[in-house]
């Protein structure tokens, strides 16, 4: 079920404005709510198919001991453009990739695409609730791309295809347990790929902390079906990795951290 303790933040604005800062191929913006325990969302680019994406606050830093260690941007010899549609907007092409930010309404709103379906993207934010506090935790919310393959989390029940799902992010001793059905198993990763007509896409969080992913398995009228993270404790770190094919994803997971 939707946990009750969702939190939605507005009045989102850019944290370091600065002609030198509106090119890179990031962005750093904090909110603006009245709340005394202000949230930050980043967005980095750090390899040509590779982003960082994190929402924190001093109540909600990363949780500590994280399964990977920062990655450094290494752009080198790496053509992007960077424009600015709005001030509350940002896009950047990236060789044939293209990203959008915009962070008008009450979430930021990521937006992954090639730039040959730049109006079909394989990766986007659920409008007015991508980015939620949800009590001691965070929620991720995004579109689900219906009738694609979902695969990933490490171990999990059959089948394969983990489309229309839901699973706990825990590990258990399930010795005897059942193939189709038993959840949480032992080994688990949330690292979950996508594949689609248009390119693949993976997201991956670096946090050990227990938590859900519905994949397409929850829906609302407005939305119809999504995808949503939960994480039960702490804020935000996700890397992005966008690729043509599995293999491309495969690959890109396997670069060293620098």
């Amino acid at each position: 079920m939707p946990q009750q303790q969702e939190r939605v933040l507005s009045g989102w604005a850019v944290a370091q404005a600065s002609t030198a800062s509106a090119q890179k191929p990031g962005v750093l913006l904090s909110s603006g709510s009245s709340s005394e325990d202000l949230f930050e969302f980043s967005f980095e680019t750090l390899r040509a198919n590779v982003f960082r994406t994190r929402f924190t606050s001093k109540s909600h830093p990363l949780p500590p001991h994280p399964s990977a260690r920062p990655m450094e941007a290494e752009l080198n010899g790496v053509k992007f453009s960077v424009s600015l549609p709005s001030d509350t907007a940002k896009e950047i092409a990236i060789g044939d990739v293209l990203v959008k930010l915009d962070w008008t309404e009450s979430s930021p709103i990521l937006s992954v695409a090639y730039a040959e379906s730049k109006d079909v993207p394989i990766l986007q934010d659920l409008p007015f609730r991508g980015y939620v506090v949800d009590g001691p935790g965070v929620a991720h919310y995004t579109r689900y791309n219906r009738g694609t393959l979902h695969v990933g989390l490490g171990e999990k029940a059959a089948p394969m295809d983990l489309s229309g799902r839901k699973f706990e992010i825990s590990a258990t001793d399930s010795f005897g347990y059942d193939v189709y059905h038993t959840d949480p198993l032992y080994k688990n990763i949330p690292l979950l790929i996508n594949a689609t007509p248009g390119g693949c896409v993976a997201t991956f969080s670096t946090s050990h902390t227990r938590g859900l992913y519905c994949i397409g398995s929850e829906m609302d009228g407005m939305w119809g079906r999504y995808k949503v993270f939960r994480q039960d404790y702490g804020g935000l770190e996700e890397y992005t990795i966008v690729g043509r094919t599995l293999k491309d994803i495969r690959l890109s997971w396997n670069l060293p951290s620098k």
